[in-house]
């Protein structure tokens, strides 16, 4: 096991004489980052993956802005679009950081520390953006409808959804409704996706960081 072979390393290196020379910090940093499975090298990977991920969605995204005709759907899309370009950036660098963090010298517990804390945050903070984007889309895509609907274009596939609702409170409830089912599925999606993929490895590192202590 990773983390028993890494107190055995500790406990070995607080036990030497003072003349002894201790573990090098590449040794213990080598059972960090040398084990595939280890919490820290898969959450690199998934930095990694949502990396790649980000650019793939350029190409489809792109592909519905330059195609399709009604202009309502490639404003949405093209905001879409912006967003991801503007997010690679971002993502690269933090992925880069957590990379370099998980083979540098730092002292053992100071190095697992600082990647959980800097894991942390991110996970919270993915959080607070996707919810805080939430209103902002529902906001743009019902605006652009709206402007769709008084050119008086339409766009049939909704015509057809919003054709057995006649009446006004009907049209309201149906949004309304439907506003509470994407928030909320998006909610526990979201918090589903980040356990998923960084989670369960935070609270394996926070597990391990709870036995060095002992």
């Amino acid at each position: 096991m990773e983390l028993d072979d890494l107190k055995n390393l500790l406990k070995d290196q607080s036990a030497l004489a003072p003349s002894d020379p201790p573990a090098s910090p590449a040794a213990l940093q080598q059972l960090l980052k040398s084990n595939p499975q280890s919490p820290i090298n898969k959450m690199v990977r998934n930095l990694w993956l949502e990396l790649y991920i980000t650019i793939g969605f350029l190409v489809p995204f792109s592909f519905v802005v330059y195609s399709i005709p009604i202009w309502s759907i490639r404003v949405y899309f093209a905001v879409l679009l912006g967003l991801c370009w503007v997010l690679i950036l971002p993502l690269f660098l933090f992925a880069r950081k957590i990379s370099k963090l998980s083979s540098t010298a730092l002292p053992v517990k100071k190095n697992l520390e600082t990647i959980y804390a800097l894991m942390k945050l991110y996970v919270k903070r993915y959080m607070q953006f996707v919810m805080g984007l939430l209103p902002i889309f529902f906001a743009l895509a019902f605006s652009l409808g709206f402007k769709e609907g008084q050119s008086g274009k339409h766009i049939p596939a909704f015509d057809k959804l919003l054709t057995p609702f006649t009446s006004l409170w009907q049209i309201v409830t149906v949004t309304v409704l439907y506003i509470v089912f994407v928030a909320m599925g998006t909610y526990y999606f979201t918090k589903w996706y980040l356990k998923k993929l960084y989670g369960q490895y935070l609270e394996h590192l926070a597990a391990m960081m709870a036995e060095l202590e002992e």
